[in-house]
């Protein structure tokens, strides 16, 4: 029942626009309307991350990180190759680096 009353009174109080007054109005509010003026600037987070890689990247040479990073990935190959096969406490050593990674890679990179 409630259907049928809906659909009648839709029926008696139908509306037809006129199309061409009804774009005319529309385009009217339309040019009042302010448009948005972007900013060409570097936002905040661009601009930290672009700082804090560069300290990072100075800090590293500056305190020898190459060669600590060159003696840590020696010694990843030599414990592999002497453990011969690669063992479960490897794997879930290199899972946790990687997972590790990912997760400093999505903050550092995550707009704020």
């Amino acid at each position: 029942m409630k259907d049928e009353q809906i659909n009648n009174f839709f029926k008696e109080h139908k509306q037809i626009l006129d199309e061409n007054s009804f774009e005319e109005r529309l385009m009217q509010a339309i040019k009042v309307l302010p448009v948005p003026v972007r900013k060409q600037t570097i936002s905040r987070t661009w601009l930290i991350t672009a700082v804090s890689s560069l300290i990072g990247v100075a800090l590293f040479v500056l305190l020898g990180g190459s060669e600590s990073l060159s003696e840590g990935l020696e010694q990843i190959f030599y414990t592999i190759s002497v453990a011969g096969k690669i063992t479960p406490e490897i794997i879930v050593s290199a899972f946790f680096v990687l997972l590790m990674l990912a997760g400093v890679s999505k903050f550092a990179i995550e707009e704020f």
